[in-house]
């Protein structure tokens, strides 16, 4: 059920129907959507969540001599000095899922999801295995 949503002017809307997907999101995934936006306790514990864990995420990262960008997202984008494609897969084959940047002309760079304590830890773990 995933949804996600862009603010934009009416002129790149436009362009962007151009190329969607017909059908792209279910009445389902719709309601889902509304709901979730109309919980405001849920998104409230969330944004703290996620605030709370990139400060650890980061500082992990850079205790492993990374250097990861600043973010105001839920994720960061850490430049790993090496492939990150290479990475991503070791990362991938201990269950880890992450996101090379490669394709987006930045080879070195992965993208990670700031998650729960646990799978952030899991991924910090995992990646100090991995550039050894």
């Amino acid at each position: 059920l995933r949804v996600g949503y862009g603010v934009m002017s009416p002129e790149i809307a436009e362009i962007l129907n151009r190329v969607r997907q017909p059908f792209n999101t279910s009445i389902t995934a719709q309601a889902g959507a509304c709901a979730a936006l109309d919980d405001t306790d849920f998104l409230k514990e969330v944004r703290e969540l996620v605030f709370i864990e990139k400060v650890k995420l980061k500082k992990g990262l850079i205790d492993l001599g990374l250097e990861p960008y600043d973010t105001d997202a839920n994720f960061i984008l850490v430049n790993l000095c090496r492939s990150a494609d290479e990475i991503y897969k070791k990362l991938l084959y201990k269950g880890v899922i992450t996101r090379s940047m490669s394709s987006y002309g930045y080879p070195s760079c992965l993208r990670v999801t700031i998650g729960l304590e646990q799978e952030n830890r899991l991924f910090l773990d995992s990646l100090k295995e991995v550039l050894k």
